[in-house]
Formats: structure tokens, C-alpha cells, sequence
């Protein structure tokens, strides 16, 4: 049990590190979380971390984060606030936030997406031995048959 604590820790760090250049090049919040499965081992946490730190090291990263230097962030939140559009230096981000993300959807561990198996059940369904998967409108969670809430999160249908 030790084993698969230091595991999620270790993953659960690398991905804070990342949280903030994720969720501005327009990764959804929910997949910059770690699931909380009952029955997940220390290697699903390794493999996890293997693969979050090979993309964190990755081509595409280092280019949006050279993207993103080419501005300071308080001239980025400016163009947002100002509806400014159409700048080199904005379709440079775009292009490489872009080019992120798909590097993100690629091969990315389920352990990242909890809100993907959202999108294959109905309103109520069994998801685990003991855990049923709730979803109202955009919002889902897990309930424990003891009537606890394992997890809860935003559906993300995109």
C-alpha cells in the first residue's frame, strides 16, 4: 500500500508542475486529474508517470512554452480581456497549443481522463464491484454502494 501512495504522489507532483502550461494551452481541467480508483496498483501510477514524463520532455511542450515566452503572460491575459485577435504571435500559440494537445491525446494513460468514461454511460450505471456512476447534466460522480462519493467531476464532451 506504501508502494502505490509514493506512486500516485510522485505522479500526482509531475502533474502539478505541468497544471498550470496544461490548462492554458486548453487541456480540459478534468483530464489534469488523477483518477481515484480503488483498485489501482503502483504500476498503473508508474506507467502513468513514465508517460506524463516523456511528455513532459516532449517536442510540442517545449514549443508552446517557447511560444508562450514570446509575450509576457500579463500581455496573453491583456489580449484575452481585449478581444484582440489575429496576431502572429497569437496564431504561433494557437498553432503550437494545437499541436499540444494532440500530443496530449496521444496514447495518454486512462488514469488522466476519468471523464472519459462519462461519455459511454447512461445516467445510472454500475461502474465498479461497488460503485455506481451518477450524471446529471455536465457533472458525474461515483457513489460508493455505502452511499459515499468516491469522486466527482465535470463531463467533457469534446
Amino acid at each position: 500500500m506504501e508502494d502505490v501512495r509514493e506512486a500516485r504522489e510522485d505522479l500526482e507532483s509531475l502533474l502539478e508542475k505541468l497544471r498550470k502550461t496544461l490548462q492554458i494551452s486548453g487541456i480540459p481541467e478534468t483530464q489534469l486529474n488523477v483518477s481515484r480508483g480503488r483498485r489501482l496498483k503502483s504500476q498503473h501510477f508508474v506507467t502513468a508517470y513514465d508517460w506524463l514524463h516523456e511528455f513532459s520532455c516532449s517536442d510540442e511542450l517545449a514549443e508552446f512554452n517557447k511560444a508562450f515566452a514570446l509575450r509576457p503572460p500579463e500581455v496573453w491575459i491583456m489580449y484575452e480581456a481585449m478581444g484582440t485577435e489575429g496576431l502572429r504571435e497569437q496564431e504561433i500559440l494557437q498553432a503550437a497549443a494545437k499541436a499540444l494537445q494532440k500530443r496530449w491525446r496521444a496514447k495518454r494513460p486512462r488514469i488522466f481522463s476519468p471523464d472519459k468514461l462519462c461519455q459511454k454511460f447512461e445516467p445510472e450505471a454500475v461502474v465498479g464491484l461497488h460503485q455506481t456512476l451518477r450524471i446529471s447534466g455536465d457533472v458525474y460522480e461515483v457513489v460508493n454502494d455505502d452511499g459515499t462519493i468516491s469522486s466527482i467531476g465535470k463531463v467533457y464532451n469534446g
